[in-house]
């Protein structure tokens, strides 16, 4: 570990937005060790990554240190959430500067209620409590400095038009849907992976009001945290229950129809993986002044925008922290080591 000097750790890093995003912030951060961690990695896509930073810096492909490395991470699982920070721990990586909380989960068809096994529906469980906890568990390992990036999804906001309305009355009911309320059988998929983004950025919300209070009232470390929309990304496999082909013509075909896609959407935030990943990648980047004005902030790719008017209800906001924090803590130490800044 000693030719880094600093780590980032990005979820859902071995295909899509995080795949590229990877990349850049590897060519960008040479003294950086990048973690993709994500349930499986069938294509070696830390292998891919190495090969070909190594062409790029003419570098021996025999050799031992590999700056990008693969770690297997399944968040719909707590236990083996603990079980990958237990692992991380063991292997003395340099403080993490960047945790980008990038995984994300959406079903399209057949059976719309999965539930995890944990019990949690499956959606709000990898997109959000997954990461809640993975945060929570690895805050000893951040730097001083750390910089935090959810992502999120315009999806969330109703303003946006999307084809999807997020719905939040209570983070208990999103995870424990009930008939009476409509969240387990009138729910459906869309709705689901909405809901679950827009309970990403009332959590943005809820941990930059404890940084921002934690760092004004004593010497406390200086992390910041902002959520981003990347937009519609033809060329992601995140829809990959719609049908194979479906999920062909999103893959291979669409990608050369972005310049359509805005236009029959009116949504000027269609992107390429790989250009969402420029913006995300500068989001991760940032320190000193930028950081922290950003801190709190939600963006569409690189522009700073607001978002939904229910992501800034502070009711939402603390019901779901509380809740989340309830939920994921084993006994009252760690639930004051979880809300501890």
């Amino acid at each position: 570990m000693a030719a880094f000097t600093s780590t980032i750790l990005i979820t859902g890093g071995t295909t899509g937005l995080g795949y590229y995003t990877a990349l850049l912030l590897a060519q960008r951060l040479p003294s950086a060790k990048i973690i993709i961690a994500s349930r499986t990695d069938k294509v070696k896509a830390a292998d891919t990554l190495n090969h070909d930073l190594q062409k790029e810096t003419k570098t021996s492909t025999t050799s031992s240190i590999k700056q990008i490395e693969y770690l297997p991470l399944d968040l719909s699982s707590t236990p083996n959430i603990r079980a990958f920070v237990a692992n991380y721990a063991s292997k003395s990586y340099p403080p993490i500067t960047a945790l980008l909380l990038n995984a994300g989960l959406q079903y399209h068809s057949g059976k719309d209620l999965r539930l995890s096994a944990d019990g949690i529906e499956i959606t709000f469980a990898v997109n959000h409590l997954g990461h809640a906890l993975l945060f929570f568990l690895l805050k000893p390992h951040l730097a001083s400095n750390a910089r935090i990036v959810i992502t999120s999804s315009g999806t969330h906001d109703p303003a946006q038009k999307t084809p999807f309305e997020a719905k939040y009355e209570s983070a208990e009911l999103l995870a424990h849907p009930t008939d009476k309320e409509g969240y387990a059988t009138r729910m459906k998929g869309g709705q689901r992976y909405a809901s679950s983004k827009l309970a990403n950025v009332l959590f943005t919300y809820a941990l930059d009001r404890r940084l921002k209070a934690a760092h004004d009232s004593r010497d406390a470390a200086s992390w910041t945290v902002c959520a981003m929309d990347p937009g519609l990304m033809p060329g992601t496999a995140l829809g990959r229950d719609a049908g194979a082909i479906v999920l062909w013509l999103f893959m291979h075909v669409a990608t050369r129809l972005v310049w359509l896609l805005r236009l029959l959407t009116g949504n000027q935030n269609v992107h390429l993986p790989q250009e969402s990943a420029a913006n995300l990648a500068r989001l991760a980047s940032m320190v000193g002044k930028d950081a922290h004005e950003s801190s709190g902030a939600y963006f569409e790719g690189g522009k700073e925008i607001d978002s939904s008017v229910a992501s800034h209800d502070e009711g939402k906001q603390e019901d779901l922290w509380q809740w989340t924090v309830n939920f994921l803590a084993r006994d009252e130490d760690e639930k004051k080591a979880f809300e501890t800044f």
